[in-house]
């Protein structure tokens, strides 16, 4: 009986360790499961990355240093002059030529040299007469508009009409325009050096547009007068007086 007795607590106390033992391995294999705090951690140190997906596409901002100076805008340049074959023919002096010196006429009959008349950097030279609308409208715009703003820049306007008398030229002048200077040439001979008629009766001879240098060489031109005219003395005005006044 007693020996019975030591076999069973001996078994009653090896199956108490062995619960121990188990307990233990299963309180040692809980951090293999970290809990929420703990994974919260690796997204904490990615804040820094956050926002760059709404900046894709957009070119990168180059911070200024103190000091630096600002990029320069690109600058004006003198537009090209694209023509067809036909209207390319009427001309006789065109870009990189320089107009023929001659003397005119002002509306008071006193010949003049038209290299008198040269700005001091620029000069537009309209050739009209009353029969083009066109070409009153423009000394119109010049006077009004181009004039006014390029003055004081050294750009001058010249008004030679083409096959009429002073006082025909006179009478046609727009008000807005009378400040210009007027030449005349009554016969044509000298705008003959210049340009010559066509032979579609579509093509207009005036007017025709001129946009000479202080030495009197042709930088841009063209013949009848719109917007696209207005706008190509405009860019060669700008190209011409910004280049010289970044050169200072």
């Amino acid at each position: 009986m007693g020996r019975l007795f030591k076999v069973v607590w001996t078994v009653l106390i090896g199956m108490g360790l062995f619960t121990e033992g188990c307990g233990q391995a299963d309180h040692s294999a809980g951090p293999e499961f970290p809990s929420k705090p703990e994974q919260s951690g690796p997204v904490t140190q990615r804040k820094p990355d956050e926002g760059l997906s709404d900046k894709l596409g957009q070119p990168p901002v180059k911070a200024s240093l103190p000091g630096q100076p600002s990029q320069p805008a690109p600058s004006a340049t003198i537009p090209k002059v694209v023509m067809d074959e036909v209207r390319r023919a009427t001309f006789r002096v065109w870009v990189g030529d320089a107009l023929p010196d001659g003397q005119l006429q002002n509306l008071q009959g006193q010949p003049l040299p038209l290299r008198n008349f040269w700005g001091p950097r620029l000069t537009v030279v309209v050739f009209w007469n009353s029969q083009s609308i066109s070409g009153l409208e423009e000394l119109q715009d010049l006077a009004k508009d181009l004039l006014p703003k390029y003055r004081e820049k050294g750009l001058r306007v010249v008004a030679i009409n083409v096959g009429e008398e002073a006082s025909t030229a006179a009478n046609a002048l727009p008000k807005t325009a009378s400040d210009l200077p007027v030449l005349v040439d009554p016969t044509g001979q000298y705008f003959a050096q210049i340009a010559q008629q066509s032979s579609k009766p579509d093509i207009p001879l005036l007017p025709r547009t001129y946009v000479v240098d202080a030495q009197g060489k042709v930088l841009w031109l063209d013949i009848g007068y719109g917007e696209a005219t207005l706008r190509g003395i405009g860019s060669t005005v700008e190209a011409v007086v910004g280049r010289q006044e970044a050169e200072r």
